[in-house]
């Protein structure tokens, strides 16, 4: 039942995430990142935006200062658990402020490296491509595992595949590479990808597969061919999601994951200019090789 000293955000447990993701990921993740934040102080003042009186908030946010901990050490974790650099973490000397990226002794202050600027900016990108957009950094992200060729196939009935390609030099030459793109800027439940999957599973006994495979060159292989499925997103997956993905055999890139990745080979500007160079088909095209046109 609904807290009236939480306003219009339910209960602590939903306040103290929706803080998190809303706002403190928010005031970190920007090109004028704070270097230093006080998470008791931005607290109170969020719950003051959601409808609660100033001088209860001050106290929630005191009730609630354990449970906010936890849940931004929570974050912190997630994005380490991912294998990429956190942008913000708590001082060695204060469990009360955080210091963010853009705070020049990071390292010294909390043990670990910080992203760069060039990473913040590529984060901040990607949550800007939606719908069709997101699939440039999808092609992007084959292009960077040494996928030629690589095709858009995503249109009506593409059995949850939305590009593929596959690598064609290196120990996992002839790895064919299947990607749902996901863009809508929310977490993917676990029921989200076993309907992708789902979809993707009953591939091969369809003939868009066969073409699938004979534009990739896979019938001319002679080593032999590898498959993987891949859902990229531009937002992040749920634990039900994990699960099912460590389950089934698919792999999942979240838009931190990606943001890394990519800043790591280029950079914002190329990817604007990017996409306002390279024209993406309305529909699946089999004919349009995009590895030789992803200059990164």
């Amino acid at each position: 039942m609904p807290n009236a000293r939480f306003g219009d955000l339910g209960d602590a447990d939903k306040a103290v995430q929706r803080f998190v993701l809303e706002s403190l990921e928010v005031t970190v993740l920007r090109p004028d990142s704070p270097p230093t934040i006080n998470i008791d102080v931005e607290f109170s003042r969020f719950l003051v935006t959601h409808g609660v009186e100033e001088l209860v908030a001050t106290e929630v946010a005191e009730e609630q200062r354990s449970l906010v901990r936890r849940k931004v050490q929570e974050y912190i974790g997630r994005w380490s658990g991912q294998g990429v650099l956190t942008p913000l973490n708590f001082i060695v000397e204060s469990d009360e402020v955080v210091v963010s990226w853009s705070h020049e002794r990071f390292a010294e202050l909390t043990g670990g490296d910080a992203p760069g600027r060039e990473f913040v900016a590529v984060y901040e990108w990607l949550g800007a491509q939606t719908n069709r957009d997101f699939l440039l950094p999808c092609l992007c992200f084959l292009k960077l595992l040494g996928c030629d060729p690589i095709f858009v196939t995503d249109s009506p009935r593409d059995e949850g595949v939305d590009c593929i390609g596959i690598i064609d030099n290196g120990g996992l030459r002839s790895t064919a590479i299947f990607i749902q793109a996901r863009s809508k800027n929310e977490l993917i439940s676990g029921d989200a990808l076993l309907q992708e999957y789902a979809k993707y599973s009953a591939l091969p006994r369809t003939e868009k597969y066969m073409k699938y495979l004979t534009a990739l060159g896979v019938p001319k292989r002679q080593d032999g061919t590898g498959f993987l499925y891949a859902v990229l997103t531009n937002a992040d997956f749920k634990f039900a999601a994990q699960n099912n993905a460590t389950r089934l055999g698919v792999l999942l890139r979240s838009r931190r994951q990606l943001a890394q990745l990519l800043s790591l080979h280029t950079g914002r500007t190329t990817l604007e200019h990017l996409k306002a160079q390279l024209k993406l088909p309305n529909a699946g095209d089999l004919t349009t090789n995009f590895a030789p046109r992803l200059v990164l």
